[in-house]
């Protein structure tokens, strides 16, 4: 009844920070991708079964990309999703901004200066991102999925979002952490 579960035995799988901000790419890449194609909007549910992940983890960062303004809620029930603003406004950068930094504020971490040396560390680690990434939008990210990979059906209505590549995961690490390509 629930795919997704076979690749590990959790029901909501530890994420790294690294695939954590992987899966929001890859979720938001979707999200954008099927707007940008006219497709029907991805629920939590269908994409969660068209990425093979626990719906808790595809939830989590689902309402992440929501609360930090990238992504809208639907009032359907279930939920689809849309993009908050124009995919070419959206920079990948600051997507990725926002969730390395979702939660900080709130527990009180991002407020704490850190040793000089940890500051210039990290001023390098996000210039070199920025750099990386020039001036990506969300609309770049959705236009580079995968062409070749096989469209998945939305489980929600039966309907295949036209053209929306399959992410798969490689493997399941030590702690049940994802690897998804």
């Amino acid at each position: 009844q629930h795919p997704e579960y076979l690749i590990s035995r959790s029901r909501d799988l530890k994420l790294s920070n690294r695939l954590r901000e992987r899966l929001a790419l890859v979720v938001a890449g979707h999200v954008a991708r099927s707007y940008l194609r006219g497709a029907p909007a991805w629920s939590g549910e269908g994409l969660s079964g068209a990425l093979r992940i626990p719906k808790a983890n595809t939830q989590r960062i689902l309402d992440l990309l929501v609360k930090e303004g990238f992504l809208l809620r639907s009032g359907d029930d279930p939920p689809r999703y849309l993009p908050a603003r124009a995919p070419e406004t959206i920079e990948v950068k600051t997507l990725l901004d926002g969730v390395r930094c979702f939660e900080e504020q709130q527990s009180g971490c991002r407020g704490t200066a850190p040793d000089f040396g940890i500051q210039e560390i990290e001023s390098r680690i996000d210039g070199a991102i920025g750099e990386a990434l020039g001036a990506m939008t969300l609309r770049d990210l959705a236009d580079s999925l995968g062409e070749a990979r096989a469209a998945v059906q939305d489980s929600d209505n039966g309907v295949p979002p036209d053209g929306l590549p399959k992410a798969e995961i490689s493997s399941v690490g030590r702690g049940g952490n994802l690897e998804i390509q």
